[in-house]
């Protein structure tokens, strides 16, 4: 039951969060819950490359079948908040560009 329940909280957070990129409220849980929702829900993998500071680090997750995107930041407790997402993401530039791109917006 808390299994099913705790699914359906994350598939409603990342239903809030699945259109345009724009400012979003990011959604944070710990990273396994959100790794597992962005490969299992939407078929997103992380790109290599990230994006790292002293307090966290940002990495891509992308699907090339759904053509989504996630914009994963990783903070040293060991959660993880999806702080942007969206669809048709440009793939001609490396994982560092694009999430530089996207923290500029």
């Amino acid at each position: 039951m808390k299994r099913t329940m705790n699914k359906t909280i994350i598939g409603l957070a990342f239903a809030l969060i699945s259109s345009a990129a724009v400012a979003e409220e990011p959604v944070c849980m710990p990273k396994e819950e959100l790794e597992a929702a962005l490969t299992d829900w939407y078929g997103e993998t992380p790109m290599p490359g990230v994006v790292a500071t002293t307090t966290s680090t940002m990495q891509l997750w992308t699907s090339r079948s759904s053509e989504t995107w996630t914009l994963v930041k990783y903070l040293i407790d060991g959660s993880a908040c999806a702080i942007s997402s969206g669809k048709n993401l440009d793939r001609a530039s490396t994982a560092e560009a694009t999430i530089a791109a996207l923290i500029a917006k």
